[in-house]
């Protein structure tokens, strides 16, 4: 599996002015001061290298009471084209079919187990744990203490995210995180999960990919609640969002024993590109791309990260392309650790669709698969001088082949960034098993286990890639150090270029793409 040594060195960086420029610029690696500090550890006293899979309780579960299933009862999603063509043509929901880890924990610790897993990163469930403000469902309490009892049984070690974009309806009804006054009922439930679990979970994440939620949710309107272009209120949820895993972390820690808790932030690091560059031509994915990537928080998540900087800007035809919001300086967001959650770098094609390089081949969602750009999110995210781990990672596509390829190319990539300083403690890879993928629907499907809401369908059924997974979950050592040592000495070669498709499409799509470039 491991067969030539990397090389190459090189990290992403952003600029921090109040206009987005272009992702990509190169800067040498900053030395990290991230390596003593300690997160998960053995009897033994050594650093564990986390080997796991992440799930979310609602997309494989659903619930009754939280803003998705009321989102989904109310006007199911339906201004999103995929999910409306879903729907037209008879597919269901969560809340209709599901894979239920709710009631089989049992099962899904099982299969994460038989891959070698020794980490299970999972979502806390909010609207489960108190559906209505206040009250406290001791039922819901008792089986998650279930799931995590599974999950030690078994020796793998839960990473627990408290607030994974699902809530309860009534904090949502109440103005959810667009309103700063609501971030001590945040703060309450999570200084509650750990006074209820703490004894079973010592790592949490306070939030997913709080872009993602500001982004979707009040830019395009795909996640709940479903506003289109509320620029300025998408900029105001998020900075409450990040100013709530302050409060959070701050408050946890104060508890009895709380400095044994060891709280992190996951966040998706996507910066969007256009391809091919004609110029003029293309001015209007060029600047698609750039607010795409500024959004996402690609710059100014990074600047807050570093110094607590938040500027929040919005598109203007004048004053160099935006309008500066508003700019806040607060400390630096404390952190044990922090997750990087790392798809792709979509490209952005001159018919403001998703788009390829010739040599990529492009998933269900849209963007390529790209094993170079872990590497250089990784090498930029180790600036934040604190422990990293690869939170997410994953592919839907129809090709076992292509998954196989994504799996072999990103775990070497990350075990490359690795041999070159960069303090990855593990990797946790996204998904279990398929299901209910937010506004895709059933039709994206990231499962290592397939699964099916038809009757005829498929029930935990393990694709290829998951033996692939298994096969370096089996090859790399259980501790960071030797973790570390083995990244250095292996030999990490794999093709540059996906797999091509071999399909008259593929080829056509390459032709096209070729003469644009060539313009």
């Amino acid at each position: 599996m491991v067969q030539a040594q990397p090389g190459g060195d090189g990290v992403l960086n952003g600029s921090s002015s109040a206009a987005p420029g272009p992702a990509g610029s190169s800067t040498a690696l900053r030395a990290s001061s991230s390596f003593d500090i300690p997160i998960l550890q053995n009897n033994l006293g050594q650093e564990v290298f986390v080997k796991g899979v992440g799930t979310h309780m609602w997309q494989s579960s659903g619930d009754e009471t939280s803003n998705w299933t009321h989102i989904l009862k109310s006007w199911g999603l339906l201004n999103f084209p995929r999910f409306l063509m879903a729907r037209l043509s008879g597919g269901l929901t969560v809340l209709e079919s599901c894979p239920n880890s709710w009631d089989r924990y049992e099962e899904d610790a099982n299969l994460a187990a038989s891959l070698g897993c020794n980490g299970f990163r999972l979502s806390l469930e909010w609207s489960r744990i108190e559906p209505r403000r206040g009250y406290i469902d001791q039922a819901a309490v008792q089986r998650y203490r279930d799931i995590f009892a599974s999950l030690l049984a078994r020796g793998m070690t839960p990473n627990a995210t408290l607030h994974h974009f699902t809530h309860p309806q009534w904090f949502d009804e109440l103005g959810g995180f667009t309103k700063a006054e609501n971030i001590p009922l945040f703060v309450s439930y999570a200084v509650k999960a750990v006074q209820l679990f703490g004894d079973q979970c010592q790592l949490w994440a306070t939030f997913n990919e709080p872009t993602s939620s500001s982004t979707m949710g009040f830019i395009f309107g795909a996640y709940p609640p479903g506003q289109m272009l509320g620029l300025q209120t998408a900029g105001e949820a998020l900075l409450n969002m990040l100013r709530a895993h302050t409060a959070a972390y701050k408050a946890i820690k104060a508890l009895p024993g709380g400095e044994q808790h060891k709280i992190g932030l996951t966040h998706m690091i996507i910066p969007f590109s256009h391809w091919p560059d004609l110029g003029p031509l293309t001015a209007h994915s060029r600047f698609a791309a750039r607010w795409l990537t500024f959004w996402w928080g690609y710059d100014l998540m990074h600047e807050y990260l570093q110094s607590g900087r938040f500027a929040w800007c919005a598109p203007s035809l004048g004053q160099g392309g935006s309008t500066c919001s508003f700019t806040v300086v607060d400390g630096k967001p404390p952190l044990d650790w922090f997750g990087v959650n790392f798809y792709s770098r979509p490209v952005i094609s001159p018919f403001l669709t998703p788009g390829r390089k010739p040599w990529q081949v492009i998933s269900d969602l849209g963007y390529p698969i790209d094993p170079q750009g872990i590497h250089e999110v990784l090498l930029r995210c180790s600036a934040y001088g604190v422990p990293l781990y690869v939170t997410e990672t994953g592919v839907s596509i129809n090709s076992q082949r292509h998954r196989q390829y994504m799996i072999d190319s990103y775990v070497k990539e990350i075990l490359r960034a690795m041999a070159e300083g960069v303090d990855v403690r593990g990797l946790y890879y996204w998904t279990l098993l398929d299901n209910f993928e937010w506004n895709g629907g059933y039709s994206i499907k990231f499962g290592l286990y397939e699964w099916s809401p038809w009757p005829w369908g498929s029930d935990r059924r393990k694709r290829t890639a998951a033996d692939t997974l298994a096969a370096f979950y089996r090859e790399l050592p259980p501790t960071v150090p030797s973790a570390r040592k083995f990244a250095r000495h292996a030999n990490l070669a794999y093709p540059q270029r996906s797999p091509a498709p071999h399909s008259i499409r593929w080829w056509a799509t390459n032709c096209l793409l070729l003469y644009f470039a060539g313009l």
